[in-house]
């Protein structure tokens, strides 16, 4: 997902840091995850203090006044950083991992999706970690940012299935519905895991399969 460089500045320019500074161990760990921040060309002096690492905890958790966040950002390089690290940059500020106050994290995302929605993009809401909210980076009002909604398999015969929603992908079995299997609960980001399918046919399964048995000595 693309996310412009003259959006990323002015996101940086609104970008009040005061939340993240109150857990600077959390907050430069995520740096260092998506960040070269031990580049100092002087390494091998014990008493030098010039990698980014070093000037970041000065400039920006110690003297918090030192680094406005867009010299922060013009640091790291974020400004022409690939669209899949900024991104994931964007989701690490709001997670709970970095921010550990649910009213902060919703302080930050919605700062950066006023910047983000113009460009069609935004930080959703998906799921909790621990009680915290989980936000992921999605295409802001398309279809294609959904997960899979249905999935339809072992067909006794050909359903006749029609599409209420394109946008949505929202489905209807409009005949024969009680000839296929349709598993219709929200398919998470790690995928249709075996241990989903085989608690949703232990709670739905048996009553399908009595459906299916009748229709099959009813013809």
């Amino acid at each position: 997902m693309q996310i412009p460089s003259r959006t990323r500045r002015e996101l940086a320019r609104d970008f009040d840091l005061s939340d993240h500074r109150g857990y600077p161990d959390r907050f430069m760990a995520l740096m260092g995850r998506l960040w070269h921040l031990d580049n100092d060309p002087l390494s091998g002096w014990a008493t030098s203090n010039n990698s980014l690492r070093d000037q970041i905890n000065r400039h920006v958790v110690r003297f918090p006044g030192d680094w406005s966040t867009e010299e922060l950002f013009e640091q790291l390089g974020a400004f022409e950083a690939p669209h899949p690290r900024f991104g994931a940059f964007l989701e690490g500020l709001a997670s709970a991992a970095v921010l550990p106050d649910e009213q902060a994290q919703h302080r930050c995302v919605e700062l950066v999706n006023r910047h983000l929605q113009p460009v069609g993009a935004m930080l959703s809401q998906d799921g909790e970690v621990d009680g915290y909210p989980e936000f992921h980076l999605v295409q802001h009002g398309r279809g294609t940012a959904r997960r899979p909604r249905n999935l339809i398999f072992a067909t006794l015969g050909k359903p006749d299935i029609r599409f209420t929603s394109a946008l949505d992908n929202d489905i209807e079995v409009a005949e024969r519905a009680d000839e296929v299997l349709v598993y219709d609960r929200p398919v998470g980001k790690e995928g249709l895991l075996w241990h989903h399918l085989l608690s949703w046919w232990q709670e739905t399964g048996s009553a399908w399969s009595g459906r299916s048995r009748s229709g099959a000595r009813q013809r």
